[in-house]
């Protein structure tokens, strides 16, 4: 078999064992249903009939987990273009610059990717309307590695449901905005993730929080 040949031959067994998982495609579906605006057109690719999932924008899939849906990486760049860290680039109205912000509610249909290890969805308006809390049921992504929801405008109690996510190495619920509506009263639940490597709690509202000198001395 000629070199041209062979690598021909790989590539394509590589392409068919990307291919979209069907239930997985379906969540992904169902996330994008809960996002009521995309002025962007960020979710463009994302359409029943649309072809493999795995090369819609944002996903990747890997070939060492049969195709399964990995990452999904939807920060809304745009916002972060005059800031790093915390900071995004806000407009005079306090809204993020751009007009690249996806809009609605995060979908539990994620708990369908069940081998997702790395979940970006940060300086997107997708609190739901009216605001809410962190989803308690990210919680049960359990091979998640990286999760990142800053600049998120959540409202409520950060779920402790989030230290059922042993495989954390990094954690940012940090927000852009004030006053400081997403809070925690304790914090215990951080001690349950041994292999974090990364937190930001960046206008977090901690004040109510007594056990956040144990909680922080029991980090890794």
């Amino acid at each position: 078999m000629s070199a041209r040949l062979l690598a021909a031959t790989f590539s394509l067994v590589a392409t068919l064992s990307l291919a979209c998982v069907p239930e997985e495609r379906d969540a992904l579906l169902a996330f994008r249903d809960g996002v009521t605006g995309d002025p962007a057109g960020r979710l463009a690719t994302w359409r029943r009939g649309g072809g493999d999932c795995c090369r819609w924008r944002g996903v990747r899939c890997s070939n060492r987990t049969n195709g399964h849906v990995v990452a999904l990486r939807l920060r809304n760049d745009a916002a972060a273009a005059g800031g790093s860290g915390a900071e995004a680039e806000l407009d005079d109205r306090g809204y993020y610059a751009g007009g690249a912000a996806l809009v609605g509610a995060i979908s539990p249909a994620l708990l369908s990717l069940r081998r997702l290890r790395h979940l970006d969805l940060s300086r997107n308006y997708l609190e739901g309307s009216p605001a809410t809390p962190p989803p308690a049921f990210l919680g049960g992504l359990a091979n998640l590695r990286y999760l990142n929801l800053s600049g998120i405008y959540f409202s409520g109690e950060i779920p402790p449901h989030l230290g059922n996510l042993s495989n954390l190495r990094y954690l940012d619920l940090s927000t852009d905005f004030s006053p400081q509506l997403t809070r925690s009263s304790e914090l215990s639940w951080l001690a349950r993730l041994p292999l974090l490597r990364h937190l930001s709690l960046s206008s977090v509202d901690l004040s109510s929080a007594q056990d956040w000198p144990l909680a922080v001395a029991m980090l890794p």
